[in-house]
């Protein structure tokens, strides 16, 4: 468990996505925190052509999945809020799996064959939170916030507006 600004984070696991294919991270929760930290591991930025999209399942008798969002590879720890549903909050017994897939960038999917550079990607829940009250308002439903949490400036939150509801 590490400790930062912004409180206690969970590891739930690193997983090297996989092009138009869900993969799942190793470690799932019970817990109902909605704030996540991911962060891009092994790759050269300018040599990665593709984007990651996470969601979570939830295991209640059948799956429910999660809207997705959006995420661009980065080594500074990017923080992304998933927004628990109600039903799952109040129900401690519901298991949550993470996980993400990449798709390549607008522009190469026109030109065919491409290389993209293998990168993985390391997932951790906010178990315990030192953010300001201010910091947390602006986490809840506010989808397309950025926001610079402050202390060492190693943090960069981004939630993206880019969701889509999908059963598979």
């Amino acid at each position: 468990m590490a400790t930062d600004y912004a409180g206690e984070w969970i590891y739930k696991g690193t997983v090297t996505p996989r092009f138009d294919q869900w993969t799942q991270f190793p470690f799932a929760s019970n817990d109902g925190n909605s704030i996540i930290r991911i962060t891009g591991i092994g790759a050269r930025p300018d040599k990665i052509i593709s984007y990651g999209h996470l969601r979570v399942v939830y295991d209640v008798g059948n799956l429910n999945y999660s809207p997705w969002r959006r995420f661009y590879f980065s080594e500074t720890p990017q923080i992304i809020n998933l927004n628990t549903p109600e039903e799952v909050l109040i129900n401690p017994t519901v298991i949550r799996h993470f996980q993400v897939k990449k798709t390549l960038k607008r522009a190469w999917r026109r030109i065919g064959t491409v290389e993209d550079e293998p990168w993985a990607v390391s997932l951790e829940g906010l178990a315990q939170t030192n953010l300001p009250a201010d910091v947390l308002a602006a986490l809840d439903g506010a989808p397309t916030r950025i926001i610079n949490a402050g202390g060492s400036g190693n943090i960069v939150i981004v939630l993206t507006a880019t969701e889509e509801t999908t059963n598979g």
